[in-house]
Parts: structure tokens; sequence; C-alpha cells
């Protein structure tokens, strides 16, 4: 008997030869020659299945810098690659499977392969909330906002100080 591929598939996997027992190593490779010994009528042969490997694309998802694809089995768990990648005014808040979707995986959280060859997952933003502090300068009425980066702040009511004419604001850096 002359031993043919495996006729069914596992996807995510690649058939790599058939052993005598379920889960054992391979004993035959397709297209070697099989025979039957001569005590039996019939000999059960199990196909071997080795896990491709398979990637994780990271998309900065209008964010910058680089990160590289991790390579991972299929079925296997891992964690995920801490993140590299940065987006001024805005912190990362973990991973989505689409570019506007909601957080699924946080940073080097656990990860299971699946059977495709390549999975994306796209870096989710957060604007970050700024501290703006209205100092009163000696006078009375101080204030401190906080502001979503990309807002404005409110005006806040003007402080007073006795003897003193209130002009405007100033950023003092």
């Amino acid at each position: 008997i002359n031993l043919y591929d495996s006729i069914k598939t596992k996807s995510g996997y690649t058939f790599v030869g058939w052993s005598l027992s379920e889960g054992g190593s391979v004993k035959y490779q397709a297209g070697d020659e099989f025979f039957i010994p001569i005590d039996k009528t019939t000999i059960t042969l199990y196909p071997v299945w080795q896990a491709n490997i398979n990637e994780i694309v990271f998309n900065a998802n209008g964010g910058s810098g680089v990160m590289a694809n991790q390579q991972v089995q299929t079925d296997k768990t891992v964690n995920l690659n801490d993140v590299t990648f940065y987006k001024a005014g805005y912190h990362f808040i973990g991973w989505s499977t689409s570019s506007d979707g909601e957080v699924i995986y946080a940073n080097q959280d656990s990860y299971k392969m699946g059977t495709n060859s390549s999975y994306t997952l796209y870096a989710i933003w957060e604007a970050n909330t700024n501290e703006i502090v209205f100092d009163a300068n000696g006078g009375s009425g101080s204030s401190t906002q906080s502001v979503i980066e990309g807002d404005k702040a409110v005006k806040p009511t003007d402080p007073t100080r006795e003897g003193h004419e209130f002009k405007g604001w100033y950023n003092e850096q």
C-alpha cells in the first residue's frame, strides 16, 4: 500500500506524516510504502499535525513608531509584546481587532493564537487630560481645570486683588 497525503485538513496545522497511535510521533511519511503485517487484517494510522507559525500584526492606528510582528504557533497562548507605539497628546489604552473597536486586550495581555496565518491588532488611543492652573498671583480666585487634549479651557472668573486691576492671564514657562 502506498500512503497518501492526509485526506482531511486541519485548519492552522500542516500534515507531517502518519503515526501508529493517536498523538504519537511520525512513523511514516506520505508516499512511503506500507505493508500490513501477515498476522493483522487491518491497521489504523493516525495523521500527525504540526502547528503553523502565524503572526500578530500590530497597527499603530494613527500613532507613530515601529513594532515588529509577533510570531506564534496555532493554539499557543502567549503574552502580547509590550507596546512601543506613541501618539502625541494621547495615551495607549489597549488593542482592538478593528481600528474603531473596543479594547479587547491590554498591553502585554495573554493572547491565544487562532488558526489564520495573520491577525491584526489596532492600538486604541485616549486623549490625555491636562490640568490647567489659573493662579491669582497674590489675589483671590485661583482655579484649576482639567482639559482633554485638543479642547479649550473655559475662561475662569477674573481674580481680585485689593488695589489692583486685573489685566488678563499670562503663561509663564
